[in-house]
């Protein structure tokens, strides 16, 4: 005779569950020192392994609702830490450019529009609540033609908004 999972296992493994999930979100998020590593690897804080490495685009966790540019509350924390990135005395006199990217379903025009979009809704983020400089910072959407995973054009991966250092001073 098979015995069934009590409430209190149940409980337990859903709890488990959350957790775990918890944790690898928590992990997703990237903090301003590893952006800033990512962005300007030439700084102090890097380390002395990062000298002669190029900077180099980031791709950030930054959620979205279902085909629209309008941002998940999760997003804010990953926002935040950009924001901090982006003001530390590495990346203050430097300009950025956001660039939204989708995966294949739906039409590639479609896909373009939304992108941009995306990257708008990120800029317009790090501008209002963090009074950054719009001229610093530009938006882009490259829809799905630049896919991290060529074979599966449609993986969530390919879901993403990069961010790029294009000049310093």
């Amino acid at each position: 005779m098979q015995s069934r999972p009590t409430i209190w296992t149940l409980c337990i493994a859903v709890t488990m569950a959350l957790l775990s999930g918890l944790h690898a979100l928590a992990q997703a998020v990237k903090n301003a020192d590893e952006i800033i590593c990512e962005l300007a690897p030439k700084d102090d804080r890097c380390g002395r392994g990062s000298i002669g490495i190029k900077p180099r685009p980031i791709a950030l966790d930054i959620p979205f609702e279902l085909n629209s540019r309008r941002l998940q509350e999760s997003a804010t924390a990953q926002l935040d830490q950009l924001a901090v990135a982006l003001t530390s005395s590495s990346l203050s006199e430097s300009d950025i450019q956001i660039v939204g990217h989708t995966d294949s379903s739906g039409s590639a025009e479609y896909n373009r529009t939304l992108s941009a979009r995306r990257a708008e809704s990120v800029r317009e983020y790090l501008v209002q609540k963090h009074g950054l400089s719009p001229v610093r910072l530009a938006a882009a959407g490259r829809g799905e033609d630049e896919p991290l995973r060529d074979r599966s054009p449609e993986a969530p991966e390919n879901r993403r908004v990069e961010i790029r250092l294009l000049s310093r001073d």
